[in-house]
């Protein structure tokens, strides 16, 4: 007598069962899988917030951006580019994984280059590297990239930079790594904004000191009470140290002193209370 397990249909059956269970064990691995992927873009997002919230410097910053962005897209390598607000040129500021010579040939473009007009329309582009629609150089063509990712940086609107990343190996951008790389290009424009921001203060304010250092006229800075915050040049047999955090009436003859005090209103209450 046949066993009921060695009939035709009873084979098939456990065959297809057995193909059933087998889909659904991939299904659960998919989905653990795209799981821990997406744990690991929160904690590297939350990392990244954290780390530009701490430094104040602007290189560190897109060196941060860069690494994080490869990090969860699984690519290899990359630059972040900069927005000259002046002339629109873009200037890289940062790279990884890239030899020198590929960089030398990449890090500046015009704004009237192609690679720059690509970016500043402001979509990101996913792209085998020769068919980005821009030219190549011998450099570039020589590293054999294959997956591209052009990803424009915007603050209020406008795009203040670009993240490059790219791969070696893989043939195209994963649908994952794309979602992780918009996220944290919307996720670093206001911190790359507030850097530029900072860094252009530190220069302003190195001009100023340089300016107050080197002059041969006397510079007194005051605050909105006529205290003497910064001195360049003694006023009296008193060094400049000494003198900072008095006021500066004393030191004044008297019809200089209501001239300086009469601007020091100005500054405090307007043109409107000047005269009251």
């Amino acid at each position: 007598m046949q066993h009921p397990k060695d009939r035709p249909e009873s084979k098939d059956e456990f065959a297809a069962e057995v193909k059933k269970l087998r889909e659904r064990v991939a299904e659960l691995e998919t989905i653990q899988k795209r799981s821990k992927d997406i744990e690991k873009i929160i904690t590297v997002q939350r990392n990244l917030a954290l780390a530009c919230n701490e430094t104040h410097d602007l290189e560190k910053g897109l060196k941060l951006c860069l690494e994080a962005a490869i990090k969860v897209s699984g690519l290899d390598c990359g630059g972040v580019y900069l927005i000259d607000e002046n002339t629109g040129d873009m200037n890289m500021v940062f790279h990884s994984g890239l030899p020198a010579d590929f960089v030398k040939s990449a890090t500046y473009f015009n704004a009237q280059s192609p690679n720059t007009k690509l970016v500043m329309k402001g979509k990101p582009v996913y792209s085998k590297h020769h068919e980005l629609g821009v030219p190549l150089s011998k450099a570039r063509s020589k590293e054999k990239l294959l997956a591209i990712a052009v990803i424009p940086i915007k603050h209020e609107g406008n795009v203040i930079a670009c993240l490059n990343a790219a791969s070696h190996t893989l043939e195209e951008v994963p649908e994952h790594a794309r979602n992780s790389l918009e996220t944290i290009a919307n996720q670093i424009g206001s911190s790359i904004a507030h850097l530029k921001t900072e860094e252009a203060l530190k220069d302003s304010e190195k001009k100023w000191s340089s300016l107050i250092k080197h002059s041969k006229d006397i510079i007194t800075i005051i605050d909105s009470e006529g205290t003497i915050q910064q001195l360049n040049r003694a006023i009296t047999l008193r060094s400049p140290v000494e003198v900072i955090g008095e006021k500066i009436y004393d030191y004044l003859p008297e019809d200089q002193e209501k001239l300086i005090e009469k601007n020091v209103k100005f500054l405090n209450t307007g043109p409107e209370k000047l005269g009251k």
